[in-house]
């Protein structure tokens, strides 16, 4: 298993030594097709050459919009070997987001799916200094003349390594943007080594172990989570382009697949489908995932077999800062600070609070760049966002004597209600054992006689019909009354971030017009006193 050492200091530096030491042993698997250690650094170093030769150095930035694919990596590791800094951008954009998103990272290139060309053509008049380059998976243009992606991966290698210190950027990633415009976090070299190392260590990396990924590689999760720890460790990670509940479970078995990461959604929706055929005929023993819905969180694990390993991250911390051990776990925990972080809980002034006591997690680097680095070019967000180093997260914990931490919400989420603090989370978690919910997101709106009432948007079950009256008296059976929602919203889909996160911001900026306002039906959940 991987320890640190003076010859892998980079990502491009990780790739050239895995290659020399695993040869034609498998690295990546993507669909039907393999690549090897030394495959992986070949395509890299190609690409490396072609975007030298169109000009790109050293802290260039070379955006992409690229779905999950074999080449993807190549260009990221690609980027590593120049010193360029990789910002995959997520290929749904269009408009004045994929405006904003362009201008702000400065690209000199945008590597771009051959699918999202009326996208990127649309705002291309506007960064006439970015050179955009088409990508096909078939590597088939339609006629389209100019440079392609698959040209540039046909050309000669660049064997040299850029001079790239651990501190260096390595990417820049986009927030997820839940509650207004994304940032682009500046990731460091470094980081991507540590954390990677970290995962490794707490979920029990092994020999023979083959990490499962169906999340996109534009975000942390695709990245840090399976590809990294993978690759230190001389293992095999297996793409996919993106997660399929219905057959998620087949995938991984075709795959051997031993380690997977899953979202809080995934994890939902997984345990929502029909029983099938492949629940257990699989080898997945750890399952790592944040916000594991907690009623669901024993009986997932007994249905598929596998052991949930919940643990809590961010954009800015590289994906992950706090994660349960495979063999030291908390149930309803999310774990302890890995050993690149430390962690405190803080009250409204920054003073930290004893044990069992609810504030705010504020997080900071015990090792130097094992976080991310900046805002991109974004000095005062990036000051408002630390505080004598320490990264003021916005999320509502308390932690046990032993140093296990426990995730209550998101501080701005909130929803103050009759008095009393109301948690999202609580309401959610309660609304979803109804048998006809598959998801369930709970907001604030504005109330008629000050603070907030509650509104759910709910996605029923496939086939299932959902009555609003039933579902409030539900959620009265199990919650005080105060967290009973007075408006019900029916959807066929809940607005989800790329990452698969809700948007709250869309839920509670729809209002309440669409929604079903339960005392307008004469309903009114029974006060106790």
């Amino acid at each position: 298993m991987f320890e640190p050492t003076d010859h892998i200091s980079n990502l491009a530096s990780l790739v050239r030594a895995k290659a020399l030491k695993n040869g034609t042993k498998p690295a990546i698997r993507f669909e039907d097709r393999v690549v090897s250690y030394r495959q992986l650094d070949d395509c890299s170093s190609r690409l490396a050459g072609a975007l030298s030769e169109l000009g790109v150095g050293q802290g260039d930035r070379v955006a992409s919009m690229l779905f999950n694919s074999l080449d993807v990596l190549f260009l990221w590791f690609g980027c590593a070997r120049l010193g360029a800094v990789y910002v995959p951008l997520n290929p749904a954009l269009k408009g004045e987001i994929l405006r904003f998103e362009l201008r702000d990272c400065d690209a000199s290139m945008l590597v771009h799916d051959d699918r999202v060309h009326d996208a990127v053509a649309s705002v291309a008049k506007d960064f006439s200094r970015i050179r955009a380059i088409p990508y096909n998976r078939e590597g088939e243009y339609s006629g389209r003349a100019g440079l392609t992606f698959h040209g540039m991966l046909a050309g000669p290698a660049r064997a040299d390594l850029a001079n790239v210190s651990p501190a260096d950027a390595a990417t820049i990633m986009y927030t997820s943007g839940t509650t207004g415009m994304p940032k682009g976090a500046v990731l460091s070299h470094a980081a991507y080594l540590q954390t990677g190392h970290e995962i490794s260590r707490v979920a029990g990396c092994r020999s023979g172990d083959v990490l499962f990924a169906t999340l996109p590689l534009f975000h942390t999760s695709g990245q840090v989570m399976t590809t990294i720890p993978a690759l230190l460790n001389d293992l095999v990670v297996a793409h996919a382009e993106w997660f399929h509940a219905s057959s998620f479970w087949q995938q991984a078995s075709a795959h051997g697949a031993t380690i997977t990461f899953l979202l809080s959604s995934m994890t939902n929706i997984l345990f929502k489908n029909p029983p099938g055929e492949f629940d257990r005929k699989h080898r997945i023993r750890v399952a790592m995932t944040g916000a594991m819905p907690k009623p669901i969180w024993k009986a997932f694990e007994q249905r598929f077999g596998v052991r949930v390993v919940e643990g809590f991250g961010m954009t800015e911390t590289c994906g992950v800062a706090i994660l349960n051990r495979h063999d030291d776990l908390r149930f309803g925990s999310i774990g302890k600070p890995l050993g690149h972080v430390e962690a405190r809980i803080v009250d409204e002034g920054g003073r930290e609070l004893p044990a069992g006591s609810t504030g705010e997690l504020w997080l900071r680097e015990r090792i130097p760049h094992a976080t991310f680095a900046e805002y991109f070019r974004r000095p005062a967000e990036t000051e408002q966002f630390r505080v004598d180093g320490w990264m003021r997260t916005g999320d509502l914990m308390h932690r046990d004597e032993d140093g296990y931490y426990y995730y209550v919400d998101r501080k701005k989420d909130v929803i103050r209600v009759r008095g009393e603090n109301a948690s999202p989370t609580l309401i959610e978690n309660a609304l979803l054992d109804h048998p006809a919910v598959m998801e369930v997101v709970a907001v604030s709106v504005p109330s008629e006689v000050g603070d907030d009432e509650i509104k759910v948007a709910v996605k029923p079950k496939a086939g299932s019909r959902l009555d609003p009256l039933d579902l409030a008296r539900w959620a009265e059976s199990r919650l005080p009354y105060y967290l009973v929602p007075r408006y019900v919203e029916v959807v066929d889909e809940i607005p989800k971030t790329p990452n698969l996160k809700p948007q709250r911001y869309r839920i509670q900026s729809s209002g309440t017009h669409q929604a079903v306002d339960l005392r307008g039906l004469g309903y009114k959940p029974t006060r106790p006193y």
